[in-house]
């Protein structure tokens, strides 16, 4: 943005006066063409020691303390960060893109490229420079960097491989001599084929002392050297440098110097003046004492004659306009069209012209899905055009889309507008498969999976006509009040107001269950014992169907209703299942339920339950059914007892050998362990 009025600006009241006055001289004898500038909106940095350009526009500044090259976008906004160096001091950037960064603690120089990836460094890598303090990359490629140690410009081919230098020191101990270097702290290639370069030379300040001085050289691609301006010292209103740090030059070669201990960018060139030939002569300073530059170090200007400083105190890079200059500012950034069902109608990019010289510019979509209303244009000073930007959607699958809109002025100055696309699916309706439930409960109907813009769910349930729901939500209950097979339709509304249909079926069934029951007689017994079982099961749905499971081993025994089976010696559980007329099922397992005890090996048993006898307690108590009484004669029995079911059990002893009635009472040498269920003792003796 454009930062007050055109300004020369003034150091000091005395100062202003003398460089008045120098510059009315001047004027007057030699048609001085020192630029009209005007400060512009500068962008805040950390400390940065050196900036460059590259085609488009897009700003690289190195920032040493940070360890980073921080990259802005024409507007000043952050783009990227390329990270890993230790002490970045020089950055460049040639017309592919490609960008160079010196470091001075490796001693190096590493090439990226536009996406940031490192492909090389010059020459051998680290320890190949002392203090690679500024980069410069001619027409064909060749790269020349300034290395102070070395007092060398090193020439390099565009892979990185060594071809040659410029220079080299002199004695060191007389002034360095034209051509040679003492500490060449930067260097401009320019449209014409000229190198400069600027360099500490050698010389003899007032007390005669040999210093490091200040000299501006020029020499041809060749290495061949053509001319010198040696300024040196604190006068700046006659165009003394003294701590002269980096250069830069215009499209017309005026060289543009920043002074670290003046604060300001001195500028030179040629006078017009034939008797002063081609040399070129101080024109003038670079300065706002408003906001005046601490510390400014790297410099560049642009194609759009902005000239931009690394000012290292004051963390920021100031921007300036020189003379006829373009400054232009894009909006929106970015354009976003990603909702899938809102209609993408075009939307307005204005390009604005803060500059003094009147802006051309081009644009380009990198999406054929991307439309634009016009591809170039002009925008005149202070002045704003705009053209429309829409998107089709034909032919595209859905999915989400990015692009860019790229604005390019006649400069080189890139701006970037983002556009992010969405396409919904496809309009699809789907009212789901396989709907199953029970008369009487709700049913949930989905139609989440239709896709496209809906905006309305209708469903028909039955399929006559009527449509019970409509909602804007995709899913519906819905209860049935009878079993049976629904057939249900569902359309579905985009936000065009097309409908779409889907048609599925529910089937309901009756929400009772049958109960599963049975008893059996006699659950207890000598084998073969013969079990009759008689059904209790109840059902609405009828009729029954039974599925009898004699000994719960998952084969099917028998269908009847009420079946009689006959059981081997051994302790069973029996199975049933029911099923109802509309497929509804219930289970019931009675659990060790059939006690079938082998018989007596004894013909005069002493433990007998009815008419089944044992050998032992244990055996009788394992084999009785609930309710069962134990019958024990009045004997000595020498064994234990462990009572451990959920059933009730009498003891009854002391029966003579018929068991007709009692003699005495049953002696039990041993012990009885009570765990479960209820055991009643009558007639035993325990001892």
């Amino acid at each position: 943005m454009k930062q007050g009025k055109r300004k020369r600006g003034r150091l000091t009241l005395l100062a202003a006066l003398t460089y008045f006055h120098c510059m009315l001289f001047v004027s007057i004898s030699h048609a001085v063409v020192m630029p009209v500038y005007e400060r512009l909106q500068p962008i805040t940095v950390n400390a940065p020691t050196a900036v460059a350009l590259d085609e488009n526009g897009n700003i690289y500044v190195a920032e040493s303390t940070n360890k980073h090259v921080s990259i802005y976008g024409i507007s000043g906004d952050l783009r990227g960060i390329l990270s890993g160096f230790k002490s970045p001091i020089s950055v460049a950037v040639d017309g592919s893109g490609r960008i160079y960064v010196g470091d001075k603690t490796d001693g190096c120089v590493a090439v990226y490229d536009s996406n940031l990836n490192l492909l090389f460094k010059l020459g051998i890598g680290d320890g190949e420079f002392i203090h690679p303090n500024d980069i410069a990359v001619d027409s064909s490629g060749k790269i020349y960097v300034a290395d102070v140690g070395m007092a060398l410009i090193k020439r390099y081919n565009p892979d990185g491989s060594y071809n040659g230098s410029l220079g080299g020191p002199g004695s060191g101990t007389v002034p360095t001599p034209d051509g040679k270097f003492n500490k060449p702290k930067s260097i401009e290639i320019t449209a014409a084929g000229e190198i400069i370069v600027l360099d500490l030379a050698l010389t003899y300040d007032s007390y005669g002392t040999l210093v490091n001085g200040a000299r501006i050289q020029k020499f041809n691609l060749d290495g061949s050297f053509k001319s010198s301006l040696t300024k040196y010292g604190m006068n700046m209103v006659s165009g003394e440098m003294f701590v002269p740090q980096h250069l830069a030059v215009d499209g017309e070669g005026r060289i543009y110097v920043t002074d670290s201990f003046h604060n300001v960018v001195l500028v030179y060139g040629d006078d017009g003046d034939d008797t002063n030939g081609s040399n070129d002569v101080y024109l003038g300073a670079v300065f706002d004492l408003d906001e005046p530059q601490r510390t400014p170090l790297g410099i560049t200007i642009g194609k759009n004659s902005k000239l931009y400083i690394a000012s290292l105190r004051a963390d920021r890079v100031d921007v300036f306009g020189i003379e006829s200059y373009t400054n232009m500012a894009v909006t929106p950034q970015s354009l976003d069209y990603s909702h899938p069902c809102v209609n993408p109608l075009p939307q307005s990019i204005h390009i604005t012209n803060n500059g003094t010289a009147n802006l051309n510019w081009t644009a380009g979509a990198n999406e054929n899905w991307i439309t634009l209303s016009a591809t170039s244009g002009s925008t005149p000073v202070s002045g704003t055009t705009s053209f429309s930007m829409g998107v089709n959607r034909s032919g595209l699958a859905a999915g989400s889309y990015s692009g860019t809109v790229s604005v390019r002025a006649e400069s080189g100055d890139t701006a970037i507008v983002n556009v992010e696309l969405t396409v919904p699916p496809a309009f699809i309706a789907d009212a789901g498969t396989g709907y199953q439930g029970m008369q009487g409960l709700p049913v949930w109907l989905d139609g989440s999976h239709s896709t496209g813009c809906i905006v309305k769910y209708e469903w028909d349930i039955g399929n006559d006509g009527t449509y019970e729901y409509s909602s804007t939500s995709p899913k519906k209950s819905h209860t049935f009040v009878s079993n049976g097979s629904y057939d249900i339709t569902l359309r579905v509304t985009d936000v065009t107001g097309s409908e779409k249909y889907a048609n599925a079926t529910a089937l309901i069934y009756d929400n009772s269950v049958p109960v599963a029951s049975f008893t059996g007689s006699p659950v207890y017994g000598t084998a073969p014992l013969t079990v009759n079982f008689i059904n209790n099961s109840t059902g609405d749905e009828q009729p029954l169907t039974y599925e009898w499971d004699f000994n719960c081993d998952t084969a099917v025994d028998s269908s009847d209703e009420n079946p009689s089976y006959t059981y081997e010696a051994g302790i069973y559980s029996v199975c049933l299942r029911v099923r109802d007329s509309d497929g509804s099922e219930a289970a019931s397992i009675r659990t060790n339920y059939i006690r079938v005890n082998a018989g007596c090996e004894s013909e005069d048993p002493v433990v007998k339950i009815d008419d089944a006898c044992y050998d032992t307690l244990q055996d009788a108590y394992d084999y009785a059914g609930d309710g069962a009484i134990i019958q024990t004669r009045d004997v000595t029995l020498t064994q234990n007892l462990n009572a451990d079911r959920n059933i009730s059990v009498s003891l009854e002893g002391g029966y003579n050998s018929g068991y007709t009635g009692k003699n005495g009472k049953t002696i039990l040498n041993g012990s009885i362990t009570m765990s479960n269920g209820t055991l009643t003792i009558g007639d035993f003796i325990s001892q």
